[in-house]
C-alpha cells in the first residue's frame, strides 16, 4: 500500500470533507451558526501545485511549503482574546522528543509572542494556540456586502503610499488606471515564464533573480462612517464623501471598542460627515464635526435631546436605541445645543448627579480629534482619497484567459462578496488598516501590537466585515510530515499514524466553539 496525503475541511472536526488540494477556481464554504466563510488549502508538490500544474505559480519563487487561506465573518462579535488559530491533537505522544518540541516553542514566540500551549487541557486533546489576529501571516479586510455603502476606504497606490508615485520595487502595471478593488492584492507579473531551476554561486548565492509580484492599486477598508475615529480622521482630512449614493441596510454595527452599535432602519444616517463647519441650507450640516460632539456628556445629551427635538419632524422617526437604555435621535436629524446651552445642562447635571465614571465625551472627542489630526500630517493622504466602498465589494476578479467557464458556483456572495482567488498568480497581502484607522504596518508590527493583551481585548472581530487571512510556513513539508527548524531536521511521521496534525480556528475558552479546521494525516491505501 502506497502512503498518501489525506487533506479533509470542515467547519468542525466531526463534519469535514476531502480537500480539494491547490483548486482555486473551488474553495470550500462553510455556512454555521458560528461562521460563514471560505478555505482554500494548498500544498506545494501536492496534486495541482506540481511541476508544470497551473497551480505551481502560487509558490513560485517561494520558501513557503503549504498555506491555509480563510475568508469569512463571524457571526457575532468576538473580541481579539477570544477568537484562536493553531494546531490542536487527540493527545500528545509520550515518546515525542521534548527537545526538539521546546525548541519549536521557543522559536515560535520569538516570531509570534502570542503563542501558548496546554499539553492536559480540559478536553484531554493537546493544542499549541495563538490569538488569530495576531498569528497569521498575512491579514485583511473588507466590508461586507450588506455594509458597503457606508463603509469608508482609502485609496493604496502600489507604492504603498498615497502620492500615486511608483517605486522600483512596484512597478507600474496596466490595471494602475483601473478604479482599484476593496481586497488587498498583488500578482506575479505576467512576463513570468516557467518556474527557472534554482541556481548557486559561490557561498550558495547567486542564481536567477526571483521573478517579481506586483502589488496591484487597491482600496483599504478602514472602517464604517459611523465610528468616532473614522469620522474624526475624515474631519481632520476635510474629506467630502458622497452621502446621496445608494446605501445599504446597517446590520449589527459594532463599535471598536468592543459594545454594540446603534443600528438603524434608515442608513442614510450613517453617512460619513462633510467638512469642518460646512452649513446647508442654514441648518448644521448633516453630520456635525467631533468638534461639536464634546461639549456635554451623555446624560446631558439626553436634556438637550428632550429640549430640542419637540419640533423637529424626523425626531420620533430615527431614534436609535443605546446600550444604556437611552433613545437619542441620529446625528442630522437634531439641531446641536449653543455652548451656552450646552453649559447650562451640563451645570444642571453636575449639580444633580454624581460624576461619571467614565471620561466626558468632551475628552474623548478631544482625543480622538487630535490623534486625527497627528495622523493627517503624516500620512499624506490627501481629501480625495477617501470613499465609500459601494459596488466594489461586489466587483468579480479578473481570472486566466485560459481557465474557460467553471462548473462551481459560490453560495455566498451575497454574504462575502464573490471569490478573488482564482487565478494562481495572484495572492493577498497584508493590510491591517481596519485595526489601526490611519496606517498599514508590517506583519511584525501587528504581532507586537497584538502581543499586550488590552490590544486584543480592545479589538473586535465584526460581524458585518468579512477578514482574509493566509496561514503559511517552509518550516514543515506536509507530503513527508518534515519539520525542520534551522540546521534540526526530523520526521514527525510516526507520532501521527494514529491522528492527523489538525489546524482550528476557534473560540478560546469553549473549545467545541469551532469555526473552521483542516485536519493533514499520512494514510496507506
Amino acid at each position: 500500500m502506497a502512503p498518501r496525503l489525506q487533506v479533509l475541511v470542515g467547519p468542525d472536526r466531526f463534519h469535514m470533507e476531502p480537500a480539494r488540494l491547490n483548486d482555486q477556481r473551488r474553495p470550500h464554504e462553510i455556512d454555521t451558526e458560528h461562521f460563514v466563510g471560505r478555505v482554500l488549502v494548498r500544498i506545494k508538490d501536492a496534486p495541482g501545485a506540481r511541476e508544470g500544474e497551473e497551480g505551481r505559480e502560487y509558490f513560485r519563487d517561494r520558501s513557503r511549503r503549504f498555506c491555509i487561506q480563510i475568508e469569512g465573518r463571524f457571526k457575532k462579535p468576538w473580541n481579539g482574546n477570544e477568537v484562536l488559530f493553531g494546531t490542536d491533537f487527540e493527545y500528545l505522544p509520550k515518546e515525542f522528543p521534548r527537545a526538539p518540541f521546546n525548541a519549536g516553542m521557543r522559536i515560535a514566540k520569538m516570531i509570534d509572542p502570542c503563542t501558548f500551549y496546554e499539553e492536559k487541557p480540559p478536553s484531554g486533546r493537546p493544542y499549541i494556540m495563538s490569538a488569530y489576529a495576531a498569528c497569521m501571516n498575512t491579514l485583511c479586510a473588507w466590508p461586507a456586502p450588506s455594509r458597503a455603502n457606508d463603509a469608508v476606504i482609502v485609496l493604496r497606490h502600489p507604492s504603498g503610499n498615497a502620492s500615486g508615485t511608483h517605486t522600483p520595487s512596484s512597478p507600474r502595471t496596466d490595471d494602475d488606471d483601473d478604479d482599484g478593488d476593496v481586497v488587498p492584492q498583488e500578482s506575479l507579473a505576467e512576463s513570468a515564464g516557467k518556474e527557472a531551476p534554482k541556481k548557486r554561486g559561490w557561498f550558495g548565492m547567486g542564481g536567477p533573480p526571483k521573478e517579481q509580484r506586483v502589488r496591484k492599486k487597491y482600496w483599504s477598508f478602514i472602517g464604517f462612517a459611523d465610528e468616532a475615529p473614522v469620522r474624526a480622521l475624515l474631519e481632520a482630512h476635510h474629506a467630502h464623501l458622497n452621502p446621496s449614493r445608494p446605501r445599504s441596510p446597517a446590520i449589527s454595527g459594532v463599535q471598536r471598542t468592543g459594545t454594540a452599535a446603534s443600528t438603524s432602519s434608515n442608513a442614510s444616517s450613517l453617512a460619513p460627515p462633510p467638512g469642518a463647519g460646512e452649513v446647508q441650507h442654514g441648518h448644521e450640516a448633516s453630520h456635525p464635526t467631533l468638534s461639536r460632539l464634546g461639549t456635554f456628556t451623555r446624560s446631558a445629551a439626553q436634556k438637550v435631546k428632550n429640549k430640542l427635538t419637540d419640533g423637529s419632524e424626523d425626531d420620533h422617526e430615527h431614534e436609535h436605541e443605546h446600550e444604556h437604555g437611552s433613545s437619542t435621535p441620529p446625528m442630522g436629524t437634531v439641531r446641536l445645543p449653543t455652548e451656552a446651552e450646552a453649559s447650562e445642562l451640563d451645570e444642571e447635571h453636575r449639580s444633580k448627579e454624581p460624576a461619571p465614571e467614565m471620561p466626558p465625551l468632551q475628552r474623548i472627542t478631544t482625543d480622538l480629534r487630535r490623534d486625527a489630526e497627528a495622523a493627517a500630517a503624516s500620512d499624506g493622504l490627501r481629501e480625495t482619497d477617501f470613499d465609500l466602498a459601494g459596488e466594489r465589494v461586489a466587483r468579480k476578479a479578473s481570472v486566466r484567459k485560459d481557465e474557460g467557464a467553471s462548473e462551481w458556483q459560490s453560495k455566498l456572495d451575497d454574504q462575502l462578496g464573490p471569490w478573488r482567488w482564482g487565478n494562481p498568480k495572484v495572492d493577498a497581502v497584508e493590510d491591517n488598516s481596519f485595526v489601526f484607522i490611519n496606517k498599514n504596518v508590517s506583519t511584525a508590527r501587528r504581532r507586537k501590537h497584538f502581543a499586550s493583551e488590552e490590544a486584543r481585548i480592545k479589538h473586535v472581530w465584526n460581524p458585518d466585515v468579512v477578514y482574509g487571512a493566509t496561514f503559511f510556513t517552509d518550516a514543515f513539508d506536509m507530503n513527508s510530515f518534515q519539520l525542520g527548524l534551522g540546521p534540526v531536521s526530523m520526521s514527525l511521521r510516526r507520532f501521527f499514524t494514529d491522528m492527523p496534525i489538525r489546524y482550528t480556528l476557534r473560540a478560546a475558552g469553549a473549545e467545541e466553539t469551532t469555526f473552521c479546521t483542516v485536519s493533514f494525516q499520512i494514510v496507506d491505501d
